[in-house]
């Protein structure tokens, strides 16, 4: 009985230097992510919950048409409905991938994933200008993201689709155009093969977004006039220099 007692008195042990607020085990589960990954990654993807559903299928349609640059708003809205819902859900209103005249932003408008292109964009603008996708995806799933491996895929996707023309697809030391990728098994299924991206490097083959052009992509994302007005002397300064 007595152990009965200090089992109902619910002293969690947990690695963190902070005590856990919540009594009840789910609530304590679901503070624990919540602490593991402070910035996740949003995905709501209709019908990845339930057992049965075509989500999958879908978000690969929509992950390699993305991936091929097929995939802008005038796209999307001639898809039918029940797709045209989860890439308006997830891609528009989650993630903020689309500007105003139907094309994918370099950096999207939901504020974690606009920090990951910036630093995926760092790293293809380095000293070797390159990024190696296995490292990228492995890290975009880990804390503090928790991205699952169909987000990461279809946020690659977003990535490249909006750099057609400035990056190339390096395997096993050799430039190889993003279709012949797909083609070559770059999916296990309907998600990426993690463990085939071990060799798979993004290299910058074009010139990244100059200064104008990210000044441009957030005075489109701006809501307040104190931003704009911001945004409006930075751009002074860019004319003068």
């Amino acid at each position: 009985s007595r152990l009965d007692t200090m089992i109902k008195e619910r002293h969690y042990v947990t690695a963190f230097s902070e005590p856990l607020m919540a009594r009840r085990l789910d609530r304590v589960c679901s503070e624990i992510f919540a602490r593991v990954y402070p910035k996740p990654v949003i995905f709501p993807f209709d019908g990845f919950g339930t057992a049965r559903g075509n989500a999958a299928k879908t978000c690969l349609s929509l992950t390699t048409e993305l991936m091929l640059g097929r995939l802008d708003w005038n796209a999307v809205m001639a898809k039918p409905s029940k797709d045209q819902n989860r890439a308006s859900t997830v891609l528009k209103d989650a993630w903020g991938i689309y500007a105003k005249n139907g094309s994918v932003r370099p950096r999207p408008e939901n504020p974690i994933l606009k920090s990951v292109a910036e630093k995926w964009e760092q790293r293809l603008s380095g000293a070797d200008n390159r990024l190696h996708l296995g490292e990228a995806i492995r890290g975009l799933c880990a804390p503090p993201y928790g991205a699952n491996i169909a987000s990461a895929g279809l946020f690659l996707g977003a990535f490249l689709a909006a750099r057609t023309d400035k990056v190339a697809i390096v395997k096993n030391d050799q430039t190889i155009a993003v279709s012949e990728w797909l083609n070559e098994g770059a999916f296990k299924g309907a998600f990426l093969d993690l463990n085939g991206l071990h060799d798979v490097v993004l290299f910058q083959s074009g010139e990244m977004s100059s200064e104008w052009e990210v000044l441009l992509d957030e005075w489109e994302q701006i809501e307040t006039y104190s931003a704009q007005k911001e945004c409006f002397l930075r751009g002074e300064e860019l004319k003068k220099r």
